[in-house]
């Protein structure tokens, strides 16, 4: 799992953990991005075309997570591998 700052055109690589999608690291690493850029409300999701559906859903859920008790990122998007 990928995650990239596009402001700071910034990439990071969460790895896979017992051979499956690390969703509380990437919520952990979306934590960390968000106290960086506190005032971002957006976020963009590139996502390979053959994305199982599910996994699409753990990740938004990833990403919009809670601060306390406010969405991280009210605002997502999807590109399929294009901006």
């Amino acid at each position: 799992c990928k995650v990239g700052v596009h402001s700071s055109n910034q990439q990071v690589t969460i790895p896979n953990k017992g051979g499956k999608n690390d969703f509380a690291g990437l919520s952990a690493c979306i934590g960390k991005i968000k106290a960086q850029f506190p005032k971002s409300k957006r976020a963009v999701i590139m996502a390979p075309p053959k994305v199982q559906y599910q996994t699409l859903i753990h990740i938004m859920d990833a990403i919009r997570g809670t601060s306390k008790g406010v969405l991280r990122y009210p605002c997502l998007f999807l590109s399929v591998g294009i901006i």
